[in-house]
């Protein structure tokens, strides 16, 4: 067992080493709100992941972390790839309240929630009506698939992964 201390090198290590890299949580947030500050980490390829896990089947249990470690990734090789500087970043709550990623770019704020299935459900729009009650500033509120069907939920507009990116200019 290692320290606790110790651990945030570790995952130092593994960002020098481009194995990985950690969200942290979104900064621009005002009031008492109960966040858990601690930073999710992403590896730089699914396959690893799966190899971590010696598993290389789609298992229901896996799928969601798969999916949303997909989208990390290219979001990440989108910007590289058009030149632009994104800053990417999550926000959870002790309450329950997630958003998978928070995206400035081009001086705008995207909030984006992952799921495997297009099969949407009001509950899978929590995360990103919370983000809009506490962070009402016209940010873009997007919920990610890995299906075909396009929706609009109010704000929120749910797409296809890859229709997503080019709504966000990437």
């Amino acid at each position: 067992m290692i320290s606790r201390h110790a651990c945030p090198r570790y995952f130092e290590i593994l960002e020098d080493t481009l194995v990985g890299s950690r969200v942290f949580c979104f900064e621009k947030l005002q009031g008492p709100l109960d966040l858990i500050k601690h930073p999710k980490f992403y590896l730089f390829d699914n396959g690893v992941f799966n190899g971590l896990l010696n598993n290389f089947e789609p298992s229901l249990d896996r799928v969601g972390p798969l999916a949303e470690q997909l989208v990390y990734n290219q979001l990440m090789h989108s910007g590289w790839a058009a030149g632009e500087d994104l800053k990417i970043s999550t926000l959870r709550t002790r309450q329950g309240n997630e958003v998978d990623f928070i995206v400035e770019i081009k001086g705008k704020i995207f909030a984006i929630e992952v799921k495997y299935s297009d099969h949407i459900s009001m509950d899978d729009l929590e995360g990103l009506n919370f983000f809009n009650q506490i962070f009402p500033k016209n940010a873009g509120l997007l919920l990610f698939h890995m299906g075909q069907n396009e929706k609009k939920w109010g704000k929120i507009w749910s797409l296809p992964w890859q229709k997503g990116l080019q709504v966000m200019g990437l």
